[in-house]
């Protein structure tokens, strides 16, 4: 479990899912956000997100960031004891991983190739989980 999750943190590779059909990275695209936001944001409880606005048409990149973050998270805990432990949050921590996320997510969106796809594909999850 710990050299999986290493693994996994190293060059980020929690964030990417498989190559597209043209061999390029889809890159926040790894199932477990896609499972993690819907799971989070679009439940079936009246309490949920999916009620709001500015979730109905696409996952809000803040959204997947917090999601990224808390992943990232769960993965520094497994490469650390190799097992689930019950840690508390580190806020700092989750701060700092939300920054170096947002900054990562701004290279993405505003390459043209890259952006576009990542738009496509929140605005599907988004109607996956309506």
């Amino acid at each position: 479990i710990k050299k999986k999750a290493t693994q996994l943190l190293e060059s980020a590779r929690y964030l990417r899912g498989d190559l597209d059909s043209l061999g390029r990275t889809s890159n926040f695209a790894h199932s477990a956000l896609k499972k993690t936001c819907l799971a989070v944001y679009y439940c079936t409880s009246s309490k949920s997100l999916r009620w709001f606005a500015e979730f109905q048409e696409s996952v809000p990149i803040k959204a997947l960031v917090l999601v990224a973050a808390i992943i990232r998270s769960v993965l520094m805990t497994f490469k650390k004891h190799g097992v689930a432990k019950n840690e508390t949050l580190c806020g700092d921590e989750i701060e700092d991983a939300c920054n170096n996320i947002t900054h990562l997510i701004d290279q993405v969106w505003y390459d043209d190739y890259h952006g576009s796809k990542l738009d496509k594909m929140l605005r599907e999850w988004a109607k996956a989980g309506m």
